[in-house]
């Protein structure tokens, strides 16, 4: 077992601890966000594209209108002069999961998105009070752990995966929007490592 090497930042520049590495990404980036400012799902969304599997929750809130237009458009199929798709289209690695948030029962049952988590390649980790927006990242007073080693961030990851699951799994009364067009076997096994888990 490696040696805990977590480490904690208290105050504003929150994001030079996440948008170095979080948009450098070379296999994996998932982020669990309310809030996602444009030109961080614009980068995003060009990093799916190039193939990192990019996997966002966000919400549905109004300050993220121009965000998931971002997101949607994405993944939409590029087309030709005449509307045809192109046939060296393929979706990219992006998928995403919006939260509604105006459903008070939503806000009763306690399963809007609040949490603040961010991925990477599976080597880094992020939890916090964090935005992926420039305040959260650069003006506001923010709280983060971050974590290295590899159990760590491996449990960071499962907890992502979790998180993940346990939205799907509420459905249509809470999920606004779900893009999933091809199955992610890194979801897919850690999901069924927590599954095969002895429970303690």
């Amino acid at each position: 077992m490696s040696v805990s090497v977590m480490k904690t930042h208290v105050g504003r520049g929150a994001g030079a601890f996440i948008e170095p590495k979080l948009f450098t990404a070379e296999r994996t980036a998932w982020v669990c966000s309310p809030w996602l400012s444009p030109p961080f799902a614009q980068r995003l969304t060009s990093m799916a594209k190039k193939g990192v599997e990019v996997r966002v929750i966000t919400s549905d809130d109004s300050i993220n209108h121009d965000s998931l237009k971002i997101l949607r458009d994405a993944a939409k199929p590029e087309r030709d002069l005449l509307g045809r798709v192109k046939k060296d289209w393929k979706p990219p690695s992006l998928d995403y999961l919006i939260i509604k948030t105006g459903k008070p029962e939503a806000a009763e049952r306690g399963i809007l998105v609040h949490a603040k988590m961010y991925v990477v390649d599976s080597m880094y980790a992020v939890t916090g009070s964090a935005n992926c927006t420039e305040a959260g990242f650069y003006h506001n007073l923010e709280h983060l752990l971050i974590f290295e080693a590899p159990e760590e961030v491996e449990q960071i990851e499962e907890d992502f995966a979790t998180l993940w699951k346990l939205y799907r799994e509420q459905g249509e009364s809470v999920v606004k929007e779900y893009y999933e067009p091809l199955p992610s076997r890194i979801l897919s096994s850690i999901l069924e490592r927590i599954k095969l888990r002895p429970k303690q």
